[in-house]
């Protein structure tokens, strides 16, 4: 159901942007569709799951912080490159808003006591689920997963659960059976035996959608809940994402097709918050009790996820995420010379140790810049590395901010009220450039920093002898 909503234009009193003004929440749960009528903005996906009867996902730390038992798996059309992607999400942060047009999928999904799916049975085989409570949330990050990389290696699936915690097993049971789906799962952690991808996978040879490689499990078919067909065709004949906007009478929930679209809203209220991930925002919500009338999704602007190469850095759009930043950035150095991704490679250094991979898959880069956190894990690279970011609004035009001068104080930014971050330029390191980031908390995994930083010093030779030229200190956290 569509009406529509105009807001006046600052800019000019005599125009005014129309936005279609939607009435329900289209999305597929499990494979099914769902229509969900005056859906309410605040409202998060763990609740609207849970409401729909789908009770096995958990709430824990309500924050996002690594708990990871509210897990579920979203999967969505990226206008940015025409593909659909799977993604582990935390669902106590991501508003149900945010799924519209999208599939998610929750651990009944996977399966049951009577017909479970392969991960949940490797799982509780290997005696990897105590009192059960963060189990779901394992169990969708290791189908996320495998789904993402049907060939992923033993580093790859005990990496997809830096976001989860456990208090009961210590972990090596959860490692030991996740591993077993894996093309190396032959032997344990000791390099001892077969640990089933003979005789065990061939017991339930009849039950699964495997394909077999000389016994190894190769988990190409791990697709038992594929994307809806109806959805995919829908994406296929309408390429291009749709402006609306949800209205419950106390949030207003945007969703902009354009950048020019976002600048209209701003333009219109210019104290709206802009929100990817929802990673920040909800947390202020939840226990700042801040309260927020405007809201702006960004996550389908194909504009602000466009990743632009030159000759001499590369410009990142300001909603790509931090797992998108991460694989292209891995890309990145098989294409370019070892010296130019010395500064991408100190983002990496950091990344690997930023939240857990759930947050990672929404959170945008712009939206940890903008966030002004002391703490933050990237924010002292770009700095570092000098990079810069373009901002724009619909009054002021397009300017560009080096990002030494776009902290101006303690969580105070260099932003305009109705200015947006659309990109980050970040400058390759020449020859003899050379980069270090560190970072230091209380545990390696998901925490966060007591204090980090990034070095960046330039060599020059004076008479046969390399001597520092040039030399950049970051800190945050201090």
């Amino acid at each position: 159901m569509l009406g529509t909503s105009s807001l006046p234009s600052h800019s000019d009193p005599r125009e005014t942007v129309t936005f279609a003004e939607k009435h329900e929440l289209r999305l597929w749960l499990n494979g099914k569709p769902v229509v969900e009528r005056n859906p309410d903005p605040n409202e998060s996906l763990i609740h609207f799951v849970r409401r729909k009867g789908y009770t096995g996902t958990k709430l824990g730390c309500s924050e996002g912080c690594g708990c990871g038992s509210c897990t579920v798996v979203v999967e969505s059309f990226d206008y940015a490159t025409d593909q659909v992607v799977t993604n582990s999400v935390n669902s106590c942060l991501a508003p149900a808003c945010s799924v519209d047009g999208k599939h998610v999928i929750t651990i009944e999904g996977l399966g049951n006591a009577k017909n479970p799916h392969v991960v949940q049975t490797v799982i509780a085989e290997a005696h990897g689920s105590q009192c059960g409570f963060c189990t779901p949330g394992i169990a969708m990050s290791l189908y996320a997963a495998m789904k993402k990389n049907p060939h992923a290696d033993e580093h790859v699936i005990e990496d997809a659960f830096d976001g989860n915690l456990c208090r009961c097993t210590g972990y090596r049971p959860i490692l030991e059976g996740a591993k077993k789906v894996s093309p190396g799962g032959r032997k344990d952690s000791w390099g001892r035996g077969d640990l089933g991808a003979g005789e065990y996978i061939a017991k339930r040879k009849a039950n699964y959608l495997f394909s077999f490689q000389e016994g190894d499990v190769d988990i190409e078919d791990m697709t038992e809940i594929p994307f809806p067909p109806t959805l995919l065709e829908h994406y296929l004949k309408n390429p291009e994402p749709v402006s609306y906007v949800i209205d419950s009478g106390e949030v207003k929930w945007f969703h902009p097709a354009t950048v020019d679209e976002l600048l209209d809203i701003m333009d219109a209220y210019p104290k709206a918050k802009i929100i990817n991930g929802n990673t920040e925002v909800g947390i202020e919500v939840r226990f700042k009790n801040q309260k927020y009338p405007v809201l702006i999704n960004t996550q389908d602007i194909p504009e602000l996820r466009k990743t632009v190469a030159a000759g001499d850095g590369i410009t990142f759009g300001a909603a790509t995420t931090l797992t998108s930043l991460q694989e292209q950035i891995l890309d990145l150095r098989m294409q370019l010379k070892p010296h130019q991704t010395r500064g991408l490679v100190a983002i990496l250094d950091n990344i690997k140790y930023f939240a857990g991979h759930q947050v990672r898959n929404v959170s945008a880069i712009a939206g940890n810049i903008c966030t002004a956190s002391p703490i933050s894990d990237l924010n002292p690279v770009w700095v570092a590395l000098g990079a810069v970011v373009t901002v724009r609004s619909r009054t002021g035009g397009e300017r560009k901010i080096a990002m030494e001068e776009f902290f101006l104080g303690y969580r105070q930014i260099a932003l305009q009220p109705t200015e947006v971050v659309v990109s980050i330029f970040v400058p390759f390191t020449t020859e003899s450039e050379y980069v270090k980031s560190f970072k230091q908390a209380k545990r390696r995994e998901d925490d966060i920093a007591i204090v980090n930083s990034c070095i960046r010093v330039a060599v020059d030779m004076v008479d046969g002898k390399a001597v520092v030229c040039k030399a950049v200190f970051v800190f945050g956290g201090m």
